[in-house]
């Protein structure tokens, strides 16, 4: 009896002991410091600003949640760069991923689907390009959309038989089986002039559509500017031809780099680039105009970022409730960082800019993905304690990082990737707060190789 006694005590002291520690470990007090500031290593599953905490929650729990390893590419920045979207969904809980790895020793466009079937992801056509262009060509830095009424568009650069390397003109393919099948490439609205002293030409396509049209901005040179501009061309046929190119806004003293384009409605238009236009210290900075009638007039350019830090390498999307949310990367030149930043359009009215999150590292290349639901955003980004040769950076590796907006705050950021050999994080311009987030990310595997993953995140 006294033996029994002796057991029921202990037994209880042991339940309540074994209670309280899993309450201190929920309560995050063996949690991971991050850096050099609060953040702390979550659950990469965990809650953001209390996303399950809604009616979608019986949504989410149906589709699943883990990271996949979608292809693998020899190049760091094969999901390169941040702002040319290279996710999109494909309206059946699954995603589309364009990127580029070598087929018979150059780079190619390939665009993997990421396919909810049987309750589980798998992906198709990872082992041919969507339009195989001549061997000897690099194909870089491809751009998707997904229309109205589901076909897939997707815009690139590379040369072709018959021109320098340096040659670039913009490419562009459709399909109209999700992915199964496409478009023999063309080159939409090529431009003349191309000099052998010309290092770059036509680069950093973005695509967008809207209302029964599709239009395609990037930066390049001409005849008559030795100093690349933002040009675009539209099609009202669903792609099966192309008007003539046109520089939208001209500088012709300064360059406009990597543009970013957006609409909701088909009608107004508004385009994003950086440029050192107007800059009295010759920064680059992040410029907006804005068309009301389809593309065919713009407003000036104007400055959105701190005119005392360079300002690169944007990513942006709208809200449901219209707001135009902008982030990129800022560079302070007098404390050699690179933060992230942020502002957003209301109206015709931009906020001052401010700081995203807090960190003792160097911030690149962002990517945000509104909510269709919710007056909310996300932003993912890769950090590093290198500069990379910042603020022309070329980042090899690095740690990815989560944060959402609620309208007001940042949520404490969560790291994605288990070390520091990620890059180039990529999300869709919008997505369900009724769903998983979907997140696509380089990974280093060996010197020679990287790994394109994908996490889902409730």
């Amino acid at each position: 009896m006294i033996m029994k006694k002796i057991f029921t005590r202990n037994f209880i002291i042991a339940l309540f002991i074994c209670i309280g520690i899993g309450l201190i470990y929920k309560a995050g007090f063996f949690a991971e410091k991050i850096g050099g500031d609060d953040r702390t290593n979550q659950n990469i599953n965990g809650d953001l600003e209390n996303r399950d905490k809604n009616n979608g929650d019986e949504e989410k729990n149906q589709l699943p949640i883990g990271i996949w390893t979608v292809d693998k590419s020899e190049d760091h920045r094969a999901l390169g760069y941040s702002g040319q979207r290279k996710v999109a969904s494909d309206r059946n809980g699954g995603f589309y991923l364009a990127y580029r790895k070598k087929n018979n020793g150059r780079h190619q466009i390939f665009l993997a689907h990421a396919k909810l079937e049987g309750g589980k992801y798998i992906f198709e056509y990872t082992d041919r390009p969507i339009s195989f262009v001549s061997a000897g060509d690099d194909q870089r830095v491809p751009s998707i959309a997904v229309d109205e009424d589901g076909v897939l568009h997707v815009v690139w650069y590379g040369a072709n038989s018959g021109n320098s390397s340096n040659e670039r003109q913009i490419k562009y393919s459709r399909s109209a089986d999700g992915g199964k099948t496409w478009s023999e490439w063309k080159n939409i609205a090529p431009v003349a002039g191309f000099r052998p002293v010309d290092e770059y030409w036509q680069e950093h396509p973005v695509i967008t559509t809207g209302n029964g049209k599709i239009w395609v901005v990037w930066e390049g040179r001409d005849a008559k500017n030795a100093k690349q501009q933002i040009k675009m061309t539209v099609s009202y046929d669903d792609g099966a031809s192309w008007s003539d190119w046109r520089n939208i806004k001209e500088t012709p003293p300064n360059t406009q780099s990597r543009p970013v384009l957006l609409t909701r409605d088909g009608r107004e238009l508004h385009l994003l680039a950086y440029s050192s236009w107007g800059n009295v210290a010759n920064l680059q900075q992040i410029q907006h105009s804005y068309s009301t009638d389809g593309g065919e007039t713009w407003s000036e350019w104007l400055n959105i970022s701190d005119p005392e830090k360079d300002s690169r390498h944007l990513s942006a999307c709208f809200t449901q409730s219209g707001r135009l949310y902008t982030v990129w990367r800022s560079f302070d030149p007098v404390a050699v960082k690179s933060r992230l930043e942020f502002t957003f359009l209301i109206g015709r009215s931009w906020k001052n800019p401010q700081s995203v999150v807090q960190s003792e590292q160097n911030q690149f290349f962002p990517s945000i993905a509104c909510g269709q639901e919710e007056e909310q955003f996300f932003v993912a980004w890769m950090e590093s304690i290198e500069t990379f040769l910042l603020p022309r950076e070329d980042p090899l590796t690095g740690a990815v990082f989560l944060s959402s907006f609620n309208g007001e705050n940042f949520s404490s950021p969560i790291k994605i990737n288990s070390g520091d050999d990620g890059h180039y994080p990529n999300l869709p311009e919008i997505f369900s707060n009724k769903s998983p987030l979907p997140i696509f990310f380089g990974e280093k595997e060996t010197a020679e190789l990287n790994r394109l993953q994908f996490r889902s995140i409730k």
